[in-house]
């Protein structure tokens, strides 16, 4: 995946298990998932939503400088960010194989990303609830709440997790951040 994109510009990263599988089958997968994410990826952008489903998952996020940085890795040049989006879905089917005793590609060959800069600014809010209510659309709960996988909680519920950068999310959806969420 290569990604060479401006820095203040909103995305949407999705992807899912290749074939439509499964990529996660218990909570330890997702943790897993996520720690890998926090140590590949994260510290290249500024999330502002995330929903990991059974069989795909999604990320609105702002780059980070040095996120937009070009490396080579090996014959290849790729930004940092996409360096971690490949690290993070390396591991983790390399991890996801060892559990589950498979072998193969996990992911589809290339993740979908697509810039919010060009769309209309109520595309951003409408991609947040979107991201959001992605457990409720596809039967897995009733409420979007009930969905531990998410950053919903930690917007809404005030659940204290430290991916989202809640007042940058405020600042570029054009909401108003408060002690108890949004």
């Amino acid at each position: 995946m290569s990604l060479i994109v401006p820095v203040k510009s909103i995305y949407h990263l999705y992807n899912q298990g290749n074939r439509k599988q499964k990529i996660f089958y218990d909570a330890m997968d997702y943790y897993y998932f996520l720690k890998l994410f926090r140590k590949y990826v994260h510290p290249y952008c500024d999330l502002f939503a995330w929903c990991l489903m059974p069989k795909h998952f999604h990320f609105m996020f702002l780059f980070k400088s040095p996120g937009d940085e070009i490396i080579k890795v090996g014959s290849l040049e790729m930004t940092r960010f996409a360096n971690g989006m490949r690290l993070l879905q390396s591991h983790y089917a390399q991890y996801f194989n060892r559990k589950y005793l498979t072998s193969g590609n996990l992911f589809r060959q290339k993740a979908k990303i697509k810039s919010c800069a060009e769309l209309q600014s109520d595309y951003r809010i409408t991609l947040f609830n979107y991201i959001h209510f992605n457990p409720v659309t596809d039967g897995l709960v009733k409420h979007c709440g009930q969905w531990q996988f998410s950053s919903y909680n930690d917007y809404y519920h005030d659940r204290g997790g430290t991916l989202v950068s809640k007042e940058l999310t405020a600042y570029y959806l054009g909401l108003e951040v408060d002690t108890n969420g949004f």
